[in-house]
């Protein structure tokens, strides 16, 4: 199928499609005209991931400051809405007040090496890390655990994304 087909149907914009094809997240090959044919069986869309009585959808919220802390209870709010709405039973909320330092966030080193986590929720990419967001979904997703983005400014969310 059509790499824009593909994007279509797993819910994501062309543009994440493209990335993912040239980092290889995506088999398929390229034709003479450009057009990216993809020949991988489509992924499970969110919506219909089931999750097992083993796994766990954990929400991470995150701000840098204790004059922050109203702003962390009402983006650990949406994301739990964010959560219901997709019909997912939330087993976890974490919340962090810690500066940017990817370092010195012990709560999410915590979500991170727990198994049993098999989507973490985060309200956008900057507050999970400011830099190395795709080292440590490409490492989840060896596992077979993603990083939900419920408010990507990029792309449309999908597994993993």
């Amino acid at each position: 199928m059509k790499l824009s087909d593909y994007a279509r149907q797993v819910g994501v914009s062309y543009k994440t499609a493209w990335r993912w094809f040239r980092a290889g997240k995506i088999r398929g090959y390229q034709m003479d005209t450009g057009t990216v044919i993809v020949t991988e069986d489509l992924p499970l869309s969110n919506e219909t991931v089931q999750l097992s009585s083993t796994h766990k959808v954990a929400i991470y919220a995150h701000v840098t400051s204790p004059q922050k802390e109203q702003k962390l209870h009402l983006q650990a709010q949406q994301l739990e809405n964010y959560c219901h709405d997709k019909g997912w039973q939330v087993d976890q909320t974490v919340k962090e007040i810690r500066a940017d330092d990817n370092e010195t966030r012990p709560k999410l080193l915590q979500l991170l090496a727990d198994p049993s986590i098999q989507v973490i929720v985060v309200e956008g990419k900057e507050h999970l890390m400011k830099a190395g967001f795709d080292y440590i979904e490409t490492l989840l997703r060896q596992q077979g655990r993603w990083i939900e983005v419920a408010n990507s400014t990029d792309d449309v969310l999908i597994e993993g994304e």
